[in-house]
């Protein structure tokens, strides 16, 4: 960075004129730091405010220095403006004040000229900076120191003013009954009663106020209790979400137990995958084993991060049963796991698994039909993940399962509207509401969960024998073709487009 100012002025002196700081020519000056982004604006209303009567010279910093307003670091100049009325000067001051312009002061050029005086001031000058940066290392100090002291009573205090500001709640509550006393109405739990009570006698011997307060039963009739359920850890979550959809009634059966059976495992149906659930199930079980870490410290300060460690078992289960069903799917981030061998052999193939397979080769069970050796030892076999009816398979077992759990939920769910509506007497409901709802499930819902389980009981194997063509003679020696439906072709006789030969369109 170059100097504002020369230690010397030739201009004058090489015409032969003397130039003295005492004489009437002598000019006020003003220096500052700008920000480097307002230069152009900063010059030009610099000259149409003093109509040209000044003179500005800049200079680049040559690092990015901290702002002292808003701390964050940015491209600075330096300027000197020289001006020779005072008016000027005032201008020049409100021109600074508007463009966020910091102005120092400098010494005159009497003491520029003078060597002692401004070594005198370069010393005074240096001597102040470091007194001032060691008052802001003392206070820095001090304010750690205090607040470390503080941080330690933290909680403590937190806890405290909580507590009070619970107690004038409550307090709030009251109202006011004769001789001064404060009279309330509450619910409380039966079982906590006499846990109350022991509470009251304790405050009344500590403060050695016999009688100043009492618990009694309010007299009947009541207005309806509200619901209290007594959680754990691992049920909390379960019944902050069953209570989403709304509370149950006073002595109502709680459906949240059901739910923490009921969702991870259909959970688990719908994601159905190892790599995935896994996931899902280490990131439970790393909130299971930091929870202790994250309730000794602020619990309370983070809302949302509070209810993902409230929910670490119902991820942790969640994470389990898709992994579980992704077994039984033999699922793996969209891939098949050879964990057992293949009940199936490709033709073409060198010993029936290895090597190049064309398209459309068949792939042949090893084992007879219906053996216990054809059944694969766990899940699904992983041939169906590469046939060309994959996709048919997947969708129909997997909507197939989804349909059994889904209508036993559904089913349950309204066993337990029968019972509440049993249990409350209230008859209308039971007749007019659960009698429809648990016939119109099981003529439906149900009798198409018991025609899922007859299909897979049956050996359509024998059934499509029954209804094929062979050398234009059916299996029970009638003449047939193959264009003939197979309901005409097929013995069984049993109705619908099939007649016993193949499966019935609604669990096909």
């Amino acid at each position: 960075m170059q100097p504002l100012l020369g230690n010397t002025f030739t201009g004058l002196a090489s015409q032969g004129i003397q130039r003295t700081v005492d004489s009437d020519m002598k000019f006020s000056s003003t220096v500052g730091v700008l920000n480097a982004d307002e230069r152009a604006r900063f010059e030009r209303m610099l000259f149409r405010s003093t109509r040209g009567n000044c003179l500005v010279r800049f200079c680049q910093v040559e690092r990015p220095i901290a702002d002292a307003a808003s701390g964050k670091p940015e491209n600075k100049m330096v300027f000197i403006i020289f001006f020779k009325s005072e008016v000027i000067g005032a201008i020049i001051d409100r021109i600074c004040g508007a463009f966020g312009a910091r102005q120092y002061p400098v010494p005159d050029h009497a003491t520029l000229g003078d060597a002692t005086k401004l070594r005198t001031m370069i010393h005074e000058t240096t001597v102040e900076l470091a007194d001032a940066r060691e008052v802001l290392i003392k206070n820095r100090e001090l304010r750690l120191a205090l607040c470390s002291r503080l941080a330690q009573r933290y909680h403590e205090w937190k806890r405290v003013v909580l507590r009070e500001k619970l107690v004038y709640h409550v307090l709030n509550l009251f109202r006011a009954d004769v001789s001064g006393m404060l009279r309330s109405e509450a619910w409380i739990i039966a079982a906590e009663e006499p846990e109350a009570r022991a509470v009251v006698a304790r405050i009344h011997a500590v403060m050695d106020l016999a009688g100043a307060s009492m618990l009694a039963p309010v007299p009947l009739p009541w207005p309806s209790p509200p619901t209290s359920f007594k959680t754990n850890e691992f049920t909390y979550a379960f019944q902050e979400f069953v209570d989403t959809y709304g509370i149950p009634r006073y002595k109502e059966i709680n459906p949240a137990p059901f739910t923490a059976v009921t969702f991870p495992f259909l959970f688990g149906m719908m994601y159905s995958d190892i790599g995935h659930g896994t996931c899902i199930l280490l990131g439970g079980a790393y909130l299971i084993a930091t929870y202790p870490g994250y309730r000794k410290t602020d619990s309370d300060g983070n809302e949302m991060l509070g209810s993902v460690y409230a929910a670490r078992y119902m991820l942790t289960a969640m994470g389990a049963c898709a992994v579980y069903v992704g077994l039984v799917y033999n699922d793996c981030f969209s891939l098949a796991l050879a964990i057992f061998d293949s009940g199936y052999r490709w033709e073409g193939a060198e010993d029936g698994v290895a090597g190049s397979v064309s398209n459309g080769a068949v792939a042949n069970s090893t084992s007879p039909y219906g053996s216990s050796e054809a059944v694969y030892p766990f899940g699904v076999d992983p041939v169906w993940h590469i046939s060309e009816n994959e996709l048919l398979f997947f969708n129909s077992m997997k909507m197939k399962s989804a349909v059994i759990f889904g209508v036993l939920q559904m089913t349950g769910g309204i066993l337990l509207k029968g019972l509440n509506a049993l249990f409350f007497g209230e008859g209308v409901v039971f007749c007019l509401e659960f009698l429809p709802m648990i016939i119109f499930d099981c003529c439906l819902f149900f009798y198409m969960v018991v025609l899922i389980f007859t299909k897979w009981a049956i050996d359509w194997d024998w059934r499509q024998l029954q209804g094929s063509c062979r050398d234009g003679i059916t299996y029970d020696g009638r003449p047939c073709s193959n264009s003939d439906p197979l309901n005409e072709k097929c013995a069984l006789d049993y109705g619908g487009d099939t007649g016993g030969g193949g499966p019935p369109h609604l669990i096909n």
